[in-house]
């Protein structure tokens, strides 16, 4: 089978998504193409092409453009849209030259705002793909409440690729080192870690750290806020970081404090990892992490709320440990590459034999 995957400007957690799908494909035995702004995508892909989209209606007719000249050379049996960028490119294109894919539709992110809400629902009635996946169910169910039908929405958890063992969760020192992995932007909640690493040096004894791994539009703001709160020497900013892996190792315990997330990749790459997570009961989120099994869950814009959770693991290194290697033994059931790979190859099969008949 020939897949295209068409994928909108993204980091973070989307593209990790993308290269993941690409190698599980592959490993069946698929040929995999990519189309996207961002050429790191096409790692171990079979071809990559270059797409200027954004979300300007010059770089989205220009990007419609480039994808109706490819089509026909392609020649593709699945064009799998990532994002509500690439989605909208479908409605710009005509049959001719398409008419032998299946297209599928993956929502990443949820439709937050009205326009984002009608975007989605303009791309389904006027693209009408096979398939819509969502990477949770909470999405699944945002998505049908746009107007898309329930049963053209299917849930698809995001995988991640682990080792065959779990960690080992070692015990560690309390009061050592908190992690946050995300984009540096409003919804990821970032300031909200700070506020609640505040709160929480006031009530713990000894060095403690916060280490923040990601890039985005908020990092000065960020910066001057830790300034402010009268914690940035205990705060580090570390940018990008491509493979994290090293972060995972050296943390007691991984924070994130989103107010809206479709499921939350950094999560489930802790848990993998054996840390135990402290994260808002938000979208996706919960059918992650268990709230009391594999970490705390409490409500977005509540640092206070935040720093208590991190306080009892910390002070109960014990529990902490308990909770992280059952976070592991979750991702290792519930959310592996494997799993997402399989899953995703039977909606383009089922989508090629409904096509079909």
């Amino acid at each position: 089978m020939r897949i295209l995957l068409v994928v909108r400007p993204c980091q973070g957690g989307i593209a990790t998504h993308v290269r993941v799908l690409v190698r599980r494909l592959k490993q069946q035995g698929q040929e995999v193409f990519v189309a996207a702004p961002n050429g790191a995508l096409a790692q171990e892909s079979d071809g990559y092409f270059r797409l200027p989209l954004s979300g300007h209606p010059i770089d989205i007719a220009r990007s419609a453009g480039i994808l109706a000249g490819l089509l026909p050379k392609l020649k593709p049996d699945v064009v799998h849209c990532h994002g509500i960028l690439s989605a909208l490119l479908k409605p710009f294109l005509s049959r001719q030259g398409n008419e032998g894919a299946v297209w599928i539709y993956t929502a990443h992110n949820f439709p937050s705002s009205f326009f984002s809400q009608l975007a989605w629902r303009w791309a389904y009635t006027s693209g009408r793909p096979h398939r819509l996946v969502a990477v949770s169910r909470a999405l699944a169910g945002a998505l049908t409440r746009c107007g898309i039908p329930a049963p053209k929405v299917i849930a698809i958890p995001n995988g991640i690729e682990i080792s065959s063992e779990p960690p080992a969760a070692a015990v560690l020192p309390a009061g050592s080192t908190i992690l946050t992995v995300g984009r540096l932007v409003p919804e990821k909640g970032t300031g909200q870690v700070l506020k609640a690493f505040q709160a929480l040096k006031k009530e713990v004894r000894g060095p403690l750290r916060l280490l923040v791994a990601g890039t985005g539009p908020e990092e000065k703001a960020l910066q001057a806020l830790a300034g402010r709160l009268g914690i940035g020497r205990d705060v580090t900013f570390l940018g990008y970081v491509p493979d994290p892996a090293h972060l995972y190792r050296a943390a007691d315990v991984f924070v994130t404090a989103p107010c809206r997330e479709g499921m939350g990749l950094a999560n489930l790459e802790a848990m993998g990892w054996g840390l135990p997570v402290v994260s808002t009961r938000v979208g996706g989120i919960p059918e992650v992490v268990v709230d009391g099994e594999t970490g705390f869950l409490v409500e977005p814009n509540r640092p206070l709320m935040l720093a208590q959770a991190l306080k009892t693991l910390l002070d109960f290194p014990e529990l902490a440990r308990s909770f992280g290697l059952a976070g592991a033994r979750r991702v290792r059931e519930r959310f592996t590459a494997e799993s997402m790979g399989r899953a995703t190859l039977a909606v383009y099969e089922e989508a090629k034999m409904n096509a079909s008949s």
